[in-house]
């Protein structure tokens, strides 16, 4: 039944009922309550009615489940994405490697070594002092045995031993000299060595140094993976939560739609939650009257209540900005609290706009 049909009959039963001692002594229209937050709820997705959480006539709190559906798959699902997610063995393999590259990359110990030796090698290979300690000396054995070998000839002065001992000194210091020639060889290709020794420590840097660059985009990429993991999870966690239908506000089910086992479709009816500790007051009266209220003016209220009349107090929430052309009247309403539901939303009553004036 539309609010205009039910503003209607209340206006009827009114004039049925006949004036009263009010109606004759006060300003009043009448009016039909209505709650606040009245919701027909539905589900987000298809499914079979697992289990109804609440029967009708049970108060519910905000959040709580009031419908579920079946939901094995989901449950299934969530367990396997949680798994994934919380298996951290490869984000912390990807640490370790970042760490360790990063350790070998910033190391100089190995390239500091090689080029210490090449450096060393090469002034070893590059120094020629004892190979011309040994020709000088060469020069002047070869002069002293010279001499000796003349005077040994012409004069006799000399002995054969100290000419055979000129001698000697002579091919040792030569031996000398071309033992040191070797050497100096072998320096040489040492020096080759080492600065090839070098060259490598330093492709071996950049390698170390392009591996830790690795390692990084490697762990990137796994935080990417760790953080597509997390969505995924927290995408079949909300797949779960919408195999429910939450209560959005505190109320009372006024009906189910659907028994447990038959099926529903995404946002298909299954069931009526209402709010009746806060009410509304809903009047379609004079323009005139109406427009003279102001939006949270307390006003007396009498409703129905079974066979009573209950007056509480309620505050102009709502003035139309629009007159209706048909009728003439003005759409009002007032908010008023319900806390222990002695107002049954739907019932008619009226709203006292002047004390001590007669309805014409």
């Amino acid at each position: 039944m539309n609010t205009n049909l039910r503003l209607c009959l209340g206006l009827l039963m009114a004039g049925l009922a006949g004036p009263s001692v009010l109606a004759q002594s006060a300003v009043t229209a009448s009016g039909i309550t209505e709650p606040v937050h009245d919701a027909t709820l539905g589900s987000a997705t298809i499914g079979i009615i697992h289990a109804l959480k609440f029967k009708e006539g049970d108060p519910v709190r905000a959040g709580e489940a009031i419908i579920e559906l079946d939901k094995q798959l989901e449950e299934l699902d969530v367990e396997r994405r949680r798994l994934i997610w919380e298996n951290k063995s490869e984000l912390k393999l990807a640490e370790t490697q970042v760490e360790i590259r990063r350790v070998l990359a910033e190391s100089k110990a190995e390239l500091k070594l090689a080029e210490a030796q090449a450096e060393l090698r090469k002034l070893v290979a590059e120094s020629k002092v004892e190979l011309k300690l040994a020709e000088a000396q060469i020069a002047t054995l070869t002069s002293d045995l010279d001499s000796t070998r003349k005077l040994f000839k012409t004069s006799k002065s000399v002995s054969q031993e100290q000419l055979d001992k000129k001698e000697l000194e002579y091919k040792q210091a030569v031996a000398e000299r071309d033992k040191i020639l070797v050497t100096e060889e072998a320096e040489k290709l040492l020096h080759k060595q080492a600065v090839t020794d070098q060259e490598k420590a330093l492709v071996a840097k950049t390698k170390e140094q392009l591996e830790y660059k690795q390692a990084t985009a490697d762990y990137e990429k796994t935080m990417a993976a760790e953080e597509r993991e997390k969505l995924e999870y927290d995408l079949a966690v909300e797949s779960l939560r919408r195999r429910h239908v939450f209560a959005p506000f505190d109320g009372v089910i006024v009906e189910h739609f659907k028994k447990v086992g038959e099926a529903c479709q995404a946002n298909e009816k299954l069931v009526r939650l209402v709010d009746t500790t806060h009410c509304y007051f809903v009047s379609n009266m004079d323009a005139k009257a109406g427009s003279r209220l102001k939006l949270g003016q307390p006003l007396k209220l009498e409703l129905e209540s079974g066979d009573n009349i209950v007056a509480v107090t309620g505050k102009v929430h709502f003035i139309s900005p629009v007159v209706d052309a048909s009728s003439g009247l003005l759409k009002v309403r007032l908010l008023f609290e319900n806390p222990e539901g002695k107002i049954r939303p739907g019932g008619a009553g009226r709203v006292i706009l002047e004390e001590g004036a007669r309805v014409n």
